[in-house]
């Protein structure tokens, strides 16, 4: 995860440096892709194996239930 997010860092520090419109191009869709690698539920998500483990996005909140 870090790397991706650090590879993230350096994809927009590359899109604004002077480039051909083309270069541009394949770093805005290099930055979906990281950004679409880093949305993919994974272990630290939730997520063991095939099974989804329910997840309560607000731990100690009163009233909030888990299912």
């Amino acid at each position: 995860m870090v790397s991706l997010v650090e590879q993230m860092l350096t994809l927009y520090q590359q899109l604004n440096q002077p480039q051909t419109p083309q270069a541009k191009t394949m770093r805005q869709r290099q930055i979906e892709a990281t950004d679409q690698q880093i949305d993919k539920p994974g272990p630290a998500w939730g997520v063991v194996g095939d099974k989804p483990l329910p997840i309560d996005p607000c731990p100690g909140a009163a009233g909030h239930l888990v299912t």
